[in-house]
Formats: C-alpha cells, structure tokens, sequence
C-alpha cells in the first residue's frame, strides 16, 4: 500500500459510506466460539449485496480468519480476494479497505 492509496482509502473510510451501509451478519454461530459443528462465519453487506465472507478456522490450536472477498481488488484480479488474519478485526478492516479502494475506482 502506498501513502496516497491509504490516504485516499482513509477518507472513504472516515466518511459515512461504510459506517452507513456496510452490513455485518453473523453466520452459524453468534458469539466468538464456533457452533456445535464447528462453524463461524461473518457475511459483509453492501446496500444488501453479498461482498465478502470471513471463516474463523482452528487448527492445531491456532485460530485464523480467512477473508473472501466478492469484488475485484486489482485490474486484472477475478473477484475474489484470499487472505488470512490473526483477529476478526483484522480480517474486518482488510475488507473495508479494499472495498473502499473499490468505491474508489468506482467513481
């Protein structure tokens, strides 16, 4: 990320436009632990359109949350961004910043 990337995504972020219209959901489980098979997930809403999806996964002791995104993060990117985190917050502000990057382009 460069300075006028996080700069220009920073302003998006500050204003109302993810505030207001990013929805987060639950999914499976409502709480931090996993349901009794062993499934959490949170859905991200844009205007009620399915943006990206967050999978917290344990392994060996270790919990990750995977980040799938719904929308293009580059030029030449299918739609669908992968990546892993250490928190859910984590997770959770990588897709408000590529999703305000996105709106970005958009406009």
């Amino acid at each position: 990320m460069n300075e006028t990337t996080k700069t220009d995504a920073a302003a998006i972020a500050g204003s109302n436009v993810l505030a207001e219209e990013l929805r987060w959901e639950c999914r499976y489980s409502h709480d931090d632990q996993p349901d009794k098979m062993g499934r959490w997930a949170r859905k991200c809403f844009f205007k009620d359109r399915h943006i990206a999806w967050v999978n917290r996964l344990e392994f060996n002791g270790t919990i990750i949350f995977c980040v799938n995104t719904q929308f293009p993060v580059n030029g030449n990117d299918m739609p669908h961004y992968c990546s892993h985190f250490e928190t859910f917050k984590e997770a959770k502000e990588c897709v408000e910043y590529f999703w305000s990057r996105f709106l970005l382009v958009c406009r």
